[in-house]
């Protein structure tokens, strides 16, 4: 199959909902109390949390958060997985994995970006990178050069929830594992990547924009506009079947999880806001498993 993983992973910092609306307000079917989904960008800083109404009462209101991935569940055989993933084989570099017209293709989009190429001794290790690591580097890359301010303490958005509820005594949890995000993201060859990359390279100007334009849309919360960015950037370089892998499938997974985690204790899930939409979205899902599902004002 002809994947393209880099659209895959790109949207682990995408985020999506409709309505001007971030967070939602669970109820009915039998939970004795609501719980709330909140739709995140994954790179904003987690000061973006009192741009959200009805945020802080609503995580008051709660007893746990759930993540998609928890951080303090990550064991060191996820970090050296991660590490392995990110890395060319030893002696490997871009350079030659890729043919010298390819590379001429990439360097002169990474100059646009940063201001010089991958032959600049200062980006030596970007090098070394996977195609897969590499195109996340620079979309990244692309966010910070015009949305530097909003990830200015180092602390993003998704860290916050579990950081905050275990500082007010709160349980946290994941909704996934960490091996699993890292097979959806990086569990492609190198040849599957390097197609990837390239297919990101060779549409850079419409990428790059479609980018800042989602970026906008999200700190805006022209949610709807955004929404119709995600899908116009996924019919660039994404097949049907990668769109339900990383959207259809893991929605549908956290609904046979959510029922039963919001019956033990009222519930605050951060995710990734590109899940919330759509006809196989969580939140059409939960309404179709018959709960109640309406914006916080």
């Amino acid at each position: 199959m002809n994947k393209k993983p880099i659209i895959t992973a790109l949207l682990f910092i995408t985020a999506v909902t409709a309505n001007a609306q971030l967070l939602f307000r669970i109820s009915g079917n039998s939970l004795n109390a609501p719980s709330y989904v909140v739709g995140t960008y994954h790179i904003v800083d987690e000061s973006f949390v009192d741009s959200i109404p009805g945020l802080r009462q609503a995580f008051a209101d709660c007893q746990q958060v759930y993540t998609e991935v928890l951080k303090t569940d990550v064991t060191s055989a996820d970090s050296l997985a991660l590490k392995k993933a990110q890395l060319l084989p030893k002696g490997m570099t871009i350079d030659k994995l890729l043919s010298s017209e390819e590379m001429n293709r990439l360097n002169a989009y990474v100059k646009r970006i940063i201001g010089a190429d991958l032959s600049n001794s200062r980006l030596a290790s970007l090098c070394h990178l996977t195609p897969t690591a590499l195109s996340l580097t620079l979309s990244i890359l692309i966010f910070a050069k015009k949305y530097g301010r909003l990830m200015k303490s180092g602390t993003m958005i998704d860290d916050y929830f579990p950081k905050e509820a275990m500082k007010q005594g709160k349980s946290a949890g994941g909704l996934e594992t960490m091996a699993f995000q890292l097979d959806l993201i990086y569990g492609y060859t190198v040849e599957e990547q390097k197609e990837a990359l390239m297919c990101m390279v060779d549409n850079g100007e419409i990428m790059e924009k479609m980018e800042e334009d989602i970026a906008q849309a999200y700190l805006s919360r022209d949610l709807n506009r955004l929404y119709e960015l995600l899908d116009r950037k996924m019919a660039i370089c994404c097949l049907p079947e990668e769109r339900a892998a990383m959207l259809d499938n893991r929605n549908a997974d956290w609904l046979t999880k959510m029922p039963a985690i919001m019956r033990e204790k009222p519930t605050l899930f951060a995710v990734g806001a590109g899940h919330l939409l759509g006809e196989n979205g969580v939140l059409n899902l939960l309404r179709k498993a018959g709960y109640t599902v309406e914006p916080v004002q």
